[in-house]
């Protein structure tokens, strides 16, 4: 077994406390491990650091490497870019806008249809669908004419009888329920 690597840490306690306070969690663990290095004097194996910090032993090896080669700032940088870039920009947004609040759209596919024709955007509906919702407000619900449109589908089928009593019961109307392309989730 090799012999674990010396870390020289010339930041104080102090210092490294202070750090800790204006950054966020992921960095937070990474100053953790150094006051842990420093209060160990320097010598403390990644595998030993990894199991009192709960992650992976890897992870220390790139943060002691970050560290070695440019320092406290090379440790604090996150690399992480943040969210991704909006599938619409501001004047796409605008126009969607008030499409979304005119009657003649109903239902998502619809607004599916007309974005694909008129911005020319090939979007997936549960992308637009979940853009209405975060940024106008819009419902995940139908509406009420396809509410009041009845609905069929099969009836579930009891777990406790057999297939021969499956087959040779009869049923009425009434217990089954169509599934059919109504049932669209609207805005």
């Amino acid at each position: 077994m090799s012999k674990p690597k010396f870390l020289d840490v010339p930041e104080s306690f102090l210092d490294l406390r202070k750090l800790q306070k204006n950054v966020s969690q992921t960095v937070n663990t990474r100053i953790e491990a150094l006051i842990l290095i420093k209060r160990l004097g320097g010598e403390v194996s990644k595998r030993a650091l990894a199991k009192r910090l709960g992650v992976n032993h890897n992870s220390i090896q790139r943060w002691r490497d970050a560290y070695e080669h440019g320092g406290i700032d090379a440790l604090i940088k996150d690399g992480r870019i943040g969210f991704k870039p909006s599938i619409f920009n501001a004047e796409e947004h605008e126009i969607l806008k008030k499409k979304v609040f005119e009657s003649e759209i109903k239902t998502y596919v619809d607004l599916l249809k007309w974005v694909r024709e008129n911005i020319n955007r090939n979007v997936k509906y549960n992308t637009l669908l979940k853009y209405c919702i975060k940024h106008f407000g819009t419902l995940s619900q139908v509406t009420e004419k396809e509410r009041k449109t009845p609905k069929r589908r099969k009836k579930h089928r009891n777990k406790n009888r057999t297939d021969k009593d499956f087959y040779t019961e009869n049923y009425s109307d009434e217990d089954y329920i169509d599934i059919d392309d109504t049932d669209i989730i609207s805005i």
